[in-house]
C-alpha cells in the first residue's frame, strides 16, 4: 500500500469517527423536536454542548490539518483532481480550514443555546408573548456575529454565514437574486388578485381524521420513492427532516385536523428532503461524497416534490378519491374545485403554508430582517414592530400577533442564522431541474399521470444525489441545466400557473 493511501486511509478514518458524533448528536436533535419535554431542555442542552465539544476536538485535530498538506501534494497517486479521493480531499480541507477558525467555547455555547432558546420560543409561541424569546434571540445574534468574525470575511459579515449553507454564496448575490424575484412576482400578485375567477378555500378546511390523514401520507411519499425500510415518520410542532445514520433517515411531520392537504403536502416537502438523503452514496456516508452539496439544492428537492408533483393535476386526478372516501365533507368536490383551492395563490401570515407565487417574499423579509441584525442596523426590541411593517409593505397582511408573525419559524431560536435565502435559491434551481428533466425525459404531468414516480426520483438521483459534494452548488446547476443559476425558469413556471388558475398575466 502507497503512502498516499495509508495516510488516505487514516484520515477518513479519523474523519468517520467526526461522522459517527455528529450522528449521535442528531439522534438528540431527533428526540428534542419529538420528545423532549420543556423541563428536560436544560440537561439535554448539556448533553448536546458536550457532544459537539468532542466533535470539535476531533474534527479540528492537528493531525488531521497534516494529513491533508500530505494528501494535497500526492493527488497524482488516486489519478489527479478528478478522483473521488482529491474531491473529499478538497472539501475536508474547506472544513477543517472553516472549523478551526471557531473556539470550542463558542460551538459548545452555541449548542447550549440553541437547546435552551428553542424551549423558550416553544412557549414564548404558546403565550404570543415575544418578550419572553426577546432575551435568547439576542444571545443567538450575537453568538451569529461572532462566528462571523472569527471564520472572516471580505465585505459582510452575513458572507460568513451564508456560506455555510450554501458554498460559495453571498450577501450581495443573494440580495440580488431576492430583490429580482421581488419584481417579477409582484406584478403577478397584483394580476392574481384582480383576476375574474377565484377559488374557495373552504373546500380544504372542516374535520379531516389525523389517523386517515396519516395514512394517506404514508401511502403517498412512498408512492414517490421515500424507503420506510430506511428511514421513518414521527410527530412534531416544525416539519424538519434528519440523517442519523447511512440508512436510517427521518423526517417529523404535523397533522392538522382542520386542513385536508397541509399534513399532506409537507410531508412530501420532507419526504424531498429523505429521498435525496437515501439517495446518497452510502459507500461514502461519512465524507463529503455522501453528503448533500447545499441546502438550496436540498430545497430543490423537497419543493419539487411538494409543489412540482403535489400540486399537479395528475397527482390529484389519483389521489382525490382516496380523499373523498376518507373525508365526507368532501363528498361531490370536482377535481377543478379542489386544484384551484390546493393552488390557490393570495398573501398570508405563514411562510409554511404560503402559496409558491408569494411564498418567496416570505424568504425576502426574513433575509433582510437577519442582515440587518447582523449588521447591528435593527435591534431585537424592534423585531415585531419591522417584521409587521415588511409584512404590510411586501404582502400586504396585517399580522394579528407574533406568534404568527416575527415567532412564527424555528430556524432563529436553533441558531440558523443565513439560513433563509437558500429556500429561495431552492425554488429557482427546482425550476431550472424540471426543465432540463422535461427536455430529456418527458413531461412531469404524463410520468405522474403514468403512476411513474421512481422514473423521477431516479434521474434525480442520477444528475444530483448520488453526487454529493463533488462539484459546487453553481456548478452542479449548470451541470445539470445547461446554464447557470437562474431565476428565469421559476417566473415561466409561475407565470405559466397564474395563466392557468387565474386566465390572467402580469
Amino acid at each position: 500500500m502507497s503512502d498516499a493511501r495509508k495516510s488516505y486511509d487514516e484520515l477518513k478514518e479519523r474523519m468517520a469517527e467526526v461522522a459517527e458524533l455528529e450522528t449521535i448528536r442528531w439522534i438528540l436533535d431527533w428526540d428534542e423536536q419529538t420528545e423532549l419535554q420543556p423541563a428536560g431542555a436544560e440537561w439535554r442542552a448539556r448533553q448536546a454542548a458536550r457532544i459537539d465539544g468532542l466533535t470539535h476536538q476531533r474534527a479540528t485535530d492537528g493531525k488531521i490539518g497534516e494529513l491533508l498538506d500530505t494528501l494535497e501534494d500526492k493527488l497524482d497517486a488516486f489519478g489527479g483532481e478528478e478522483s473521488d479521493e482529491a474531491a473529499n480531499v478538497r472539501e475536508w480541507r474547506r472544513d477543517y480550514d472553516r472549523k478551526v477558525k471557531i473556539p470550542q467555547r463558542l460551538v459548545e455555547e452555541i449548542t447550549t443555546t440553541g437547546v435552551q432558546a428553542r424551549t423558550a420560543w416553544i412557549e414564548a409561541r404558546k403565550e404570543k408573548n415575544f418578550s419572553l424569546f426577546a432575551p435568547w434571540l439576542e444571545k443567538q445574534f450575537e453568538l451569529a456575529i461572532e462566528t462571523a468574525d472569527h471564520l472572516g470575511y471580505k465585505e459582510d459579515p452575513y458572507d460568513a454565514l451564508i456560506d455555510l449553507y450554501e458554498p460559495g454564496m453571498t450577501r450581495a448575490e443573494a440580495s440580488r437574486v431576492l430583490s429580482g424575484l421581488r419584481t417579477d412576482i409582484v406584478p403577478l400578485i397584483e394580476a392574481v388578485a384582480g383576476a375574474d375567477r377565484h377559488p374557495n378555500p373552504n373546500i380544504l378546511h372542516g374535520s379531516f381524521s389525523p389517523a386517515a390523514q396519516q395514512e394517506i401520507t404514508i401511502g403517498a411519499i412512498t408512492r414517490i420513492g421515500y424507503d420506510l425500510n430506511r428511514g421513518g415518520i414521527g410527530e412534531t410542532a416544525h416539519p424538519f427532516c434528519i440523517t442519523l445514520g447511512p440508512h436510517d433517515v427521518r423526517f417529523g411531520t404535523r397533522y392538522r385536523e382542520t386542513h385536508a392537504t397541509d399534513a399532506l403536502l409537507s410531508s412530501l416537502h420532507e419526504a424531498g428532503h429523505g429521498i435525496y438523503e437515501q439517495g446518497l452514496s452510502v459507500e461514502h456516508f461519512g465524507t463529503p461524497l455522501g453528503t448533500a452539496v447545499s441546502l438550496g439544492v436540498h430545497e430543490s428537492q423537497s419543493r419539487m416534490w411538494e409543489n412540482r408533483v403535489g400540486r399537479s393535476r395528475a397527482f390529484w386526478e389519483s389521489f382525490l378519491p382516496e380523499f373523498t372516501n376518507r373525508f365526507p365533507s368532501l363528498k361531490g368536490t370536482s377535481l377543478d374545485d379542489f386544484l384551484f383551492a390546493v393552488n390557490e395563490m393570495k398573501p398570508s401570515l405563514i411562510r409554511t403554508e404560503a402559496d409558491e407565487l408569494t411564498y418567496n417574499l416570505h424568504i425576502l423579509i426574513r433575509f433582510e430582517m437577519e442582515t440587518a441584525l447582523i449588521n447591528r442596523k435593527l435591534k431585537i426590541a424592534d423585531v415585531p414592530a419591522a417584521w409587521n411593517e415588511k409584512m404590510k409593505q411586501y404582502l400586504g397582511v396585517d399580522v394579528p400577533d407574533d406568534s404568527q408573525g416575527c415567532m412564527q419559524d424555528i430556524h432563529w431560536s436553533v441558531g440558523l442564522i443565513g439560513y433563509f435565502a437558500t429556500y429561495a435559491l431552492g425554488n429557482i434551481y427546482s425550476a431550472q431541474f424540471v426543465e432540463a428533466f422535461e427536455r430529456e425525459i418527458a413531461p412531469f404531468e404524463k410520468l405522474i399521470r403514468a403512476g411513474e414516480y421512481l422514473t423521477i426520483r431516479d434521474w434525480f438521483r442520477d444528475k444530483i444525489h448520488r453526487h454529493g459534494r463533488r462539484y459546487s452548488p453553481t456548478e452542479l446547476v449548470e451541470r445539470v441545466t445547461g446554464s447557470a443559476p437562474s431565476s428565469d425558469s421559476l417566473i415561466r413556471y409561475l407565470t405559466g400557473k397564474v395563466e392557468t388558475f387565474y386566465g390572467v398575466s402580469s
